[in-house]
């Protein structure tokens, strides 16, 4: 590959981790460097509910989501981004942060309140 600056844009969609790593596999035999961005709950899970983008340079970006678009990887997650489970995963995720933040801050709370009194 040439040495060059290049901006990342998306090309495809992984539904978990396995199928991002196909999907990159198939990309760099067709000498297309590519990368995956997870979301944030890989690091706790190992996998994202949410997925992974496909990220690849911006000149190979057409050409990355033509051979994406044929290119059928081995599904190996059961969550995807419509099904019910992954949207109350997301929701149970959001909740389970919001206590928290809540726990983290009630001391400082109490402190100042305690400061006015």
């Amino acid at each position: 590959m040439k040495d060059r600056e290049n901006r990342l844009v998306k090309a495809g969609f992984a539904g978990s981790t396995a199928e991002a790593a196909q999907m990159l596999n198939f990309l760099s035999q067709h000498e297309i460097a590519a990368s995956a961005a997870a979301g944030s709950l890989t690091v706790y899970e190992g996998n994202s509910p949410s997925g992974q983008a496909i990220l690849v340079a911006e000149e190979d970006a057409s050409r990355a989501e033509e051979l994406l678009r044929g290119f059928a990887p081995i599904r190996t997650y059961v969550f995807r981004r419509e099904g019910g489970q992954a949207i109350l995963g997301r929701w149970g995720g959001r909740v389970l942060a919001g206590f928290c933040l809540f726990f983290l801050l009630l001391p400082l709370f109490l402190l100042f309140v305690k400061q006015l009194f």
